[in-house]
């Protein structure tokens, strides 16, 4: 059974319970539930999308549900999972989390219909929301990929991929993101499915908010690809609608673009996001404010940005201030 259709739920939390992930596993041989929690932070590698998918993981696929949350606003929640992991091979893996339509925008569409509310502590009082600001450049590279945060008044996400040499569907595509560029027009997330017909009259007829611009990129990947880990058991919640697929010359769904140029480099943006999420302490917001400018990064680089990021906060390059 397609892992979107086990129980899944999202329920508030009280400040400082930040994002935690619940887990309800049913034994499979048992048939007891086993309750465990998983703190949702940048150093818990149980929570990171390996770039090998082979690699054991506790929660998997994560990174969509987070973006969704952080950009939305929340920064207290509980997330609880309910199901058996799954296996593959001769290993048990963990939960891996419902990629739904491959985009955010299910997420932040579900967030935007419950509604925020202030998180209190356990004496009823709020807080003030903290973000980290980079006060000097930070930067880690692997080969000709790099993810590097230079010092900046507002959040700024540029991202660049190149695949050209792989499929010239894709090829090198560049996309840049602010909060402070959404413009007037609709962004009401219940009507977006609704407002555009077309790749072309999606891009046009939406505002650049996170929800707009950001939220529907689906995720991508390339047809060989795909096909090796459908052969090994992988990505076993994903549907033949929850993902861009493209061919060495052509996109093999091109029904289901919405941005017609950059719909990659967009999610890109978005997996980013949500990755530095995980910064996020104490009910604090986890993306800092700096323009974070990426090439060629992918899960494992996010990673070592965010423990460098840990690093320089250390060091005094990286300063928490209110936001």
């Amino acid at each position: 059974r397609l892992l979107r259709e086990r129980p899944f739920d999202r329920v508030p939390a009280s400040y400082g319970e930040d994002m935690t992930v619940k887990k309800d596993r049913i034994d499979a041989e048992t048939g007891r539930p086993k309750t465990g929690a998983l703190p949702v932070d940048a150093s818990n590698p149980l929570l990171w999308s390996p770039s090998d998918p082979r690699l054991l993981h506790e929660v998997s696929t994560c990174e969509h549900l987070l973006s969704a949350l952080q950009m939305c606003g929340i920064d207290n929640a509980r997330i609880e999972l309910y199901g058996t992991g799954y296996r593959c091979g001769d290993f048990q893996y963990g939960f891996e989390m419902p990629l739904l339509d491959g985009s955010a925008l299910e997420w932040a569409r579900g967030i935007a219909h419950a509604g925020l509310a202030p998180a209190r502590d356990e004496d009823g009082n709020t807080r003030q929301r903290l973000v980290m600001k980079v006060k000097e450049t930070i930067s880690v590279r692997r080969g000709d990929a790099f993810v590097t945060a230079y010092p900046s008044d507002v959040l700024r996400v540029s991202y660049g991929i190149d695949f050209s040499a792989r499929s010239s569907a894709i090829g090198t595509q560049w996309f840049s993101w602010s909060p402070v560029d959404s413009n007037e027009g609709s962004s009401d997330p219940a009507s977006l499915l609704d407002a555009a017909s077309s790749p072309e009259s999606w891009a046009l007829a939406q505002d650049n908010s996170y929800l707009n611009a950001v939220a529907p990129a689906r995720t991508f990947c390339l047809q060989e690809d795909v096909e090796a880990m459908l052969e090994a058991g992988l990505i076993q919640g994903a549907s033949a609608r929850s993902a861009l697929v493209a061919g060495p010359d052509t996109w093999l769904n091109p029904d289901m673009l919405r941005f017609r140029t950059d719909e990659p480099a967009r999610h890109k943006v978005l997996d980013l996001l949500g990755d530095l999420s995980l910064l996020g302490a104490r009910g604090q917001c986890g993306v800092p404010v700096a323009h974070i400018v990426a090439y060629r990064a992918g899960h494992e680089l996010h990673r070592q940005f965010a423990l460098e990021l840990l690093s320089a906060w250390e060091d005094g390059a990286v300063e928490w201030v209110t936001g």
